[in-house]
């Protein structure tokens, strides 16, 4: 075979194959993140008052130099500093040495509706009068301890305090922890949605209706619109 090594012609296939199979699974994650169907559910509460979480941090407002102290001790998960608003609040449970266990955003206005930031580059319009519970995180050592279920329980009370009526949260439909977190906290299901991502076009459906948009557009969910209190 041309001078050939013997063996050579089965390390020069298996080379090959080697290089396809990376060539293809390159373009595959690719074409995974271009053209996607996920399913998301929501879950509601009443904002109440009371301090009904079980734990023994404290339960407390974070603030910009809250969260650049944080960045500069963990780097895995880094709070946006550039978040920070009257509209968009974090809030987290806070060891007496200062260190942050878990936190989440609450967004919402009484006065007007906001938007805030959704699935697949879009932004998911509120109605006036509903909270946003939305990017919690527990850091990693503190994981399955019942902080996440505490966490929202208390983020039920600031939405309260922050005068809205309604909270409003969500997770991907295979998140079973999240979802368990959820449910542990007093939210109850309300609705499944689905969201269709292709290229710069996406859609999201719920049970009372369709809407389209792109990276960067506002849609308004029929079925979450209609909760406006």
């Amino acid at each position: 075979m041309n001078g050939m090594a013997p063996g050579g012609l089965a390390v020069m296939v298996r080379s090959g194959a080697k290089k396809l199979r990376k060539a293809i699974g390159k373009y595959w994650w690719r074409a995974k993140e271009l053209a996607w169907v996920r399913s998301y559910h929501f879950f509601d509460a009443p904002a109440h008052e009371g301090s009904d979480y079980e734990t023994s941090a404290s339960f407390r407002e974070i603030d910009a130099r809250d969260a650049a102290r944080h960045n500069a001790a963990v780097s895995t998960i880094p709070l946006p500093l550039g978040r920070f608003s009257a509209d968009h609040r974090c809030f987290g449970l806070v060891t007496a040495e200062g260190a942050l266990l878990c936190w989440g955003w609450l967004s919402g206005s009484v006065a007007s509706g906001i938007k805030v930031p959704w699935e697949a580059g879009l932004f998911l319009a509120l109605p006036q009068g509903l909270a946003y519970i939305w990017d919690c995180h527990t850091t990693p050592e503190q994981r399955q301890k019942g902080h996440y279920r505490s966490l929202l329980k208390a983020l039920r009370h600031a939405a309260k305090a922050q005068g809205a009526g309604r909270v409003l949260i969500y997770c991907n439909e295979n998140n079973i922890a999240s979802r368990r977190g959820i449910l542990g906290a007093g939210f109850t299901p309300l609705i499944r949605c689905r969201v269709a991502h292709l290229g710069p076009i996406s859609a999201a459906q719920d049970p009372k209706g369709l809407v389209f948009g792109g990276p960067g557009k506002t849609v308004t969910l029929p079925s979450i619109d209609s909760l406006s209190t």
